[in-house]
C-alpha cells in the first residue's frame, strides 16, 4: 500500500508541475504562491480581457481539460483544475504532451494554434 501512494503522490506532483508549467508558458499565473500549493488542486488566474465562462466552456469542450470555475469571491476570476483520481495521468493533463499545441490569449476568448 505505502509503495502506491508514493506512486500516486508522486504522479500528482509530475502532472502539478507539468500544468504549471503550461500555464507559465501562457503567460498565466497561477492563484497560489508555490509554497503553498496543493498538487493535486489548481488555481489558475484568469486574465480579465478574457471571457472565464467562455474560454472554461471551450477548454472543457474542445480540448478535454477538466476544469471548473471559480467559487465566491474568485467566480469569474480563476479556473480550478483538479489532477486528482486513477485515470489522471500525465498524458491528459494540460501543459502535456497531450497538449503541445500552443493555446492562444486573445481578449475575450482562448484559441488553439498549430
Amino acid at each position: 500500500m505505502k509503495k502506491s501512494r508514493k506512486k500516486v503522490f508522486q504522479r500528482h506532483k509530475e502532472n502539478h508541475l507539468a500544468l504549471v508549467n503550461g500555464v507559465q508558458e501562457l503567460g498565466l499565473k497561477m492563484l497560489v504562491d508555490e509554497p503553498y500549493r496543493l498538487p493535486m488542486l489548481n488555481a489558475v488566474r484568469v486574465p480579465d480581457e478574457i471571457d472565464e465562462l467562455a474560454a472554461r466552456r471551450r477548454l472543457r469542450t474542445e480540448f478535454k481539460i477538466e476544469i471548473g470555475g471559480g467559487l465566491g469571491q474568485l467566480a469569474g476570476k480563476v479556473w480550478r483544475i483538479g489532477l486528482m483520481g486513477t485515470r489522471q495521468e500525465q498524458s491528459t493533463s494540460p501543459g502535456c504532451s497531450r497538449h503541445s499545441k500552443k493555446y492562444e490569449i486573445e481578449p475575450g476568448s482562448i484559441s488553439l494554434i498549430g
